[in-house]
């Protein structure tokens, strides 16, 4: 894409911060819609809004044209994933929902190293083989059927939303499914308390304002470190002296440690409490990431990246856990949005930092002064 259209480094910084100003509208939107509509409705139709401009952008003529669709495909991609979060916190029990839904993110993560090994393959090809990237990313449209099929709305919603007796259904089939695979009656439910409709003025009511401020804060560091990583690291590492192809195997390497990590983390997740869970992660990470900044080995700086790779992965699982889990149910889709959607806005900061001019960064990349386009603005941008 640089070298067909002769991208200066701001520009392409507009087309990589382009998808989370997107993502930061869907995680507002989303949110509301998945309290209104329902959780499985936002679920699908969000999986066709995102595949199709995923789709569209392989298409595009010019590179407005990308930007523009890169921002309509995080409208989707975000809300989908906040639909999802709060849709697994809703079906899935306390004791293990941590695990479970670490595994569904991990079962995510196994598109990181395709996707990476992929781009390893085609990328190299030609000028213009960046557009079958996006049709790799447009197949998630395929398991919208299946979703339909398959996936029940969440009770707790649907009693939310005065249905009570669709609830009752649900959840009636449910314990028979369950009953016929354990062998076994399942205990009596405990008492739940009445759910009302909320609004985001209740967020940052007395009640609630603590707790929408740190979960707000919380995922606003996590999103400026794990995107502050991944979409530079092939970048930063070409500045280091690696060529492309030894930049995008070595991010291939890294994408296996995503599986890893979010792994490992169903292991782990549901055994602590949430909060030290994060804490402990935060803290391991923040030094492998000063160690990664300090070496110049690259057998070190694989095995660091490795693990940093893992932590992530580890911490995304903990973080998107917790996130619904410290709402009622009558603010959890618009609050687990709102909690997102600030963290998608902090990720454009990532970008302004990498697109300051005219000085040096500790691992040694030198951004060009002007708006030089062709080959030398090339070359000066990875020199």
């Amino acid at each position: 894409m640089r070298a067909q259209w002769g991208l200066s480094v701001n520009e392409i910084a507009l087309g990589s911060a382009a998808p989370f100003v997107g993502m930061f509208l869907g995680a507002l939107v989303g949110g509301q819609l998945a309290d209104r509509f329902g959780r499985r409705r936002v679920i699908l139709v969000s999986t066709v809004v995102y595949s199709l401009c995923c789709l569209a952008t392989a298409f595009a003529p010019t590179y407005e044209s990308v930007v523009v669709l890169r921002g309509l495909t995080g409208v989707g991609l975000q809300a989908l994933v906040g639909a999802v979060m709060v849709y697994a916190s809703e079906l899935l029990p306390p004791r293990i929902r941590g695990r479970y839904l670490a595994i569904i993110a991990a079962i995510g993560a196994v598109a990181v190293p395709i996707t990476a090994l992929v781009s390893r393959i085609v990328v190299p090809l030609g000028d213009d083989t960046w557009r079958w990237m996006y049709v790799f990313g447009s197949l998630g449209i395929l398991g919208v059927a299946s979703g339909y099929r398959r996936l029940p709305e969440s009770p707790r919603w649907q009693v939310a939303r005065g249905r009570p007796d669709l609830a009752e259904a649900l959840v009636k089939r449910l314990e028979s499914e369950a009953e016929a695979a354990t062998g076994a009656p399942l205990p009596p439910p405990g008492p739940e308390p009445s759910i009302r409709t909320g609004s985001i003025r209740d967020l940052f009511a007395r009640r609630y304002v603590k707790r929408t401020v740190v979960a707000s804060t919380a995922m606003a560091c996590f999103v400026l470190i794990a995107y502050g990583w991944s979409p530079w690291l092939p970048s930063l590492l070409t500045a280091r002296g690696y060529t492309q192809a030894e930049a995008l195997t070595f991010v291939t390497i890294l994408g296996i440690a995503s599986v890893a990590g979010a792994m490992t983390s169903s292991l782990l997740i549901d055994r602590w409490d949430r909060k030290n869970y994060v804490f402990a992660l935060t803290v391991a990470l923040a030094v492998l990431l000063f160690a990664f900044a300090a070496t110049g080995s690259r057998p070190v700086m694989l095995v660091v990246g490795f693990a940093i790779s893992m932590l992530i992965h580890a911490l995304l699982t903990a973080v998107y856990t917790y996130a619904p889990e410290v709402f009622p149910t009558h603010l959890r889709g618009i609050g687990n949005g709102v909690v997102n959607g600030v963290g998608r806005r902090h990720r454009g900061s990532v970008h302004r930092c990498c697109r300051v001019r005219r000085r040096r960064l500790r691992c040694g990349v030198r951004l060009p002064r002007g708006r030089r386009r062709g080959p030398r603005a090339r070359a000066d941008a990875v020199r």
